[in-house]
């Protein structure tokens, strides 16, 4: 078995350091071209440096997630995976349902997986009970989650 390497692109809210990675708010003032231009270059550069896909991943915004894969048509030959971060057992962060957000992904035959990352461990099964009649075939699950540690914006 081929090791392979995944190109790590995370949420546009990470690079204001406010914590909104964590709600997603930020998308409400955002367009989707909007978000896909902060996105493209980051995925430029780790195409161009040979990752072999990409991990989208910790999105917590559902328009965020259309923007990625709408962006992804834009590099035919690359493969990725689409991983939100999660509020609840059905909610992904910014309160849209998980199933819809699997939905999405489905609309990419570039993603070769669709999941859950930087959740409580206890809200994996629940999140992929409520949205595995929304996943595309030929699509797989991708789970990591953290070690159940809360965001407490004040103390990081």
């Amino acid at each position: 078995m081929t090791p392979l390497v995944a190109g790590s692109v995370g949420p546009y809210g990470a690079f204001l350091h406010d914590g909104s990675e964590y709600t997603g708010v930020y998308a409400n003032s955002m367009s989707v071209e909007e978000l896909k231009n902060w996105h493209r270059p980051q995925i430029r550069s780790l195409l161009s440096a040979g990752v072999d896909l990409l991990a989208l991943e910790t999105i917590p915004s559902l328009k965020e997630a259309e923007a990625l894969v709408e962006l992804l048509r834009e590099f035919p030959d690359a493969k990725a995976w689409l991983s939100f971060s999660c509020k609840d057992a059905q909610s992904i962060s910014d309160g849209s349902k998980f199933s819809k957000a699997v939905q999405v992904a489905g609309n990419s035959s570039q993603l070769v997986a669709v999941g859950v990352n930087c959740c409580p461990p206890a809200l994996v099964k629940p999140l992929i009970e409520s949205a595995k009649s929304q996943k595309a075939a030929g699509i797989s699950w991708v789970v990591y989650p953290n070690s159940g540690e809360e965001w407490n914006p004040s103390t990081g």
